[in-house]
């Protein structure tokens, strides 16, 4: 199914799906305790699909879906490469405000509600990230 809709017009469509994915995966992985590289290699692989997907960028949802996948690509890149958590948790905080502000931008479609909730969703992340750096 992936790959024939990647021939279709709505390519676009997949993007939110991805993210979504990809926010309930780290999340029962960060649950399920401490599964840093598999989060990251995940936030990676649908960053990478939620970038690649809006990248016409002629509608301001498409940014969206541009900005939230490319925050969790840099995000996972980051932490594979074993960078601080503080630097981590600022990229997340970035991206994550931008998505946000882009999906009020665009509430009147369905993307808007999906920047809002995947850009608060990173900026939360990457809040708590900062929080827990500074208290180490």
């Amino acid at each position: 199914m992936f790959l024939l809709s990647l021939d279709s017009e709505f390519d676009w469509e997949l993007a939110p799906f991805f993210l979504g994915i990809c926010f309930c995966v780290t999340g029962i992985l960060q649950l399920l305790k401490n599964k840093q590289k598999a989060i990251a290699i995940i936030q990676i692989v649908f960053g990478a699909f939620c970038a690649v997907l809006s990248l016409e960028l002629t509608y301001d949802w498409e940014y969206i879906g541009f900005l939230a996948g490319t925050g969790l690509l840099v995000a996972g890149i980051l932490k594979l490469l074993k960078k601080s958590e503080k630097a981590v948790g600022i990229v997340e905080i970035i991206f994550g405000a931008l998505t946000a502000v882009m999906g009020f931008e665009c509430i009147d479609w369905a993307w808007g509600g999906t920047g809002i909730f995947s850009g608060a969703a990173l900026a939360i992340e990457g809040i708590i990230r900062v929080v827990d750096a500074k208290r180490r």
